[in-house]
């Protein structure tokens, strides 16, 4: 499983940004039984919805975060992405917490909101 955490280091011990469109970092964690890989990436975009192809690209299947605007959230529900909360936690805490499952799903009505920018359209820029 490819499982990828916004924080503000790139460390395990960061704890996870508060706002997931402008991490410093992306997490990318690799689990295989008890192996487990840490990779931390720079993240660069102009929108969520680039970021969302970002992380599709890169095989990501779940996504553990402190919260989601709408837009994104339907854009990873499209690509078979799942999204977990884990406010409040590290990197290394989050993970654990899913993987000794603590933490549900993210309800779709558990969201924040952006004003719409125009220009975007889905949550992905349009040319």
């Amino acid at each position: 499983m490819r499982i990828a955490i916004p924080s503000f280091q790139n460390h395990k011990n960061s704890f996870l940004s508060s706002h997931f469109g402008k991490a410093t970092y992306m997490a990318i964690i690799d689990v295989e039984g008890k192996d487990i890989k840490f990779d931390f990436k720079p993240f660069p975009h102009e929108t969520c919805g680039e970021l969302a192809l970002k992380l599709k690209k890169e095989g990501i299947e779940l996504i553990l975060t402190n919260a989601l605007a709408a837009r994104i959230l339907q854009v990873f529900q499209k690509f078979g992405i799942k999204v977990y909360r884990s406010f409040g936690l590290t990197i290394s805490e989050a993970l654990s917490s899913y993987l000794s499952g603590k933490i549900e799903e993210l309800p779709a009505n558990d969201i924040h909101h952006h004003p719409p920018n125009p220009g975007i359209k889905g949550g992905i820029k349009s040319s």
